[in-house]
């Protein structure tokens, strides 16, 4: 089930208009909210967090959308779909030439936490820059990368910036972990700036076992790495097992695992 606009429809009913934007030229904004216990988390940060994406893309932002109102249709979609534990997709896009914003609900639940083997993408990069900010701005690049992944018959591949720097993966934000220290791409990396890395970044700090610090390594860094794991609300904790000779401690990711259901529970 998807709420268009207000309006429910199931996956096969609906038929996006063809001046839709998302069909026009993928113009879109887009936000994975994570739902615990009947209740959507962290909704101020991924207001703000979209409204200065739209913005951004020069989106006409209708006076209506508050804090207050996407709480609303979030909980009225979840009450309607009885969905108590799981993601939501939230996305913002134009309708036809007047510019008209629309939004639409989807929901998901979390895949269980399972290994997965790496490569490499470097065919494109990403731009280092504020487009970093507009989460669908490279979400071809992620796709080419997650292609060439399934040809390369690994699970997900690390991303590159023009710089040659590690900035991203295509499964979610990338933390390194070495002996006592958490390695993970700064934001002038072009690494995508997600509520999802925020709050990781603050719970390891918080939890003071981790030193944390954001620097940005080639990828020959990866070799020298105890373990690494990546994070998305829309994946959860994903625990690297290897990188092409390369294999981690996977269970040390565990601890990380750990973090984050002890801080999403209320």
């Amino acid at each position: 089930m998807i709420d268009f606009n207000g309006t429910y429809y199931t996956k096969e009913e609906l038929i996006l208009p063809w001046t839709n934007s998302i069909l026009q030229n993928g113009y879109s904004v887009s936000s994975y909210i994570l739902m615990r216990n009947s209740r959507p988390l962290f909704v101020e940060e991924h207001y703000l967090k979209i409204m200065a994406q739209m913005r951004i893309l020069k989106m006409g932002i209708p006076m209506t959308y508050t804090p207050e109102l996407f709480q609303g249709v979030l909980l009225k979609f979840c009450k309607k779909l009885d969905f108590n534990e799981g993601v939501l997709k939230l996305s913002f896009f134009e309708l036809g030439s007047s510019n008209e914003i629309a939004y639409s609900i989807e929901s998901f639940k979390v895949p269980e936490s399972k290994t997965v083997q790496m490569d490499l993408y470097n065919d494109y990069y990403i731009q280092e820059g504020s487009h970093r900010f507009v989460n669908t701005h490279f979400d071809r690049l992620y796709e080419l990368s997650s292609r060439f992944a399934k040809e390369q018959e690994v699970d997900g591949c690390f991303v590159l910036n023009n710089s040659k720097k590690l900035a991203d993966s295509s499964m979610g934000t990338l933390f390194c972990i070495k002996d006592q220290t958490v390695f993970t791409p700064s934001l002038a990396s072009g690494t995508r700036d997600l509520v999802s890395r925020i709050k990781m970044m603050q719970w390891i700090k918080s939890d003071q076992k981790y030193q944390l610090i954001e620097e940005d390594t080639t990828p020959f860094a990866l070799q020298k790495q105890d373990a690494v794991f990546l994070y998305s609300f829309e994946k959860g904790v994903i625990p690297v097992k290897q990188y092409r000779k390369k294999t981690y401690q996977v269970e040390l990711c565990s601890y990380f695992e750990e973090l984050a259901f002890k801080n999403t529970l209320n």
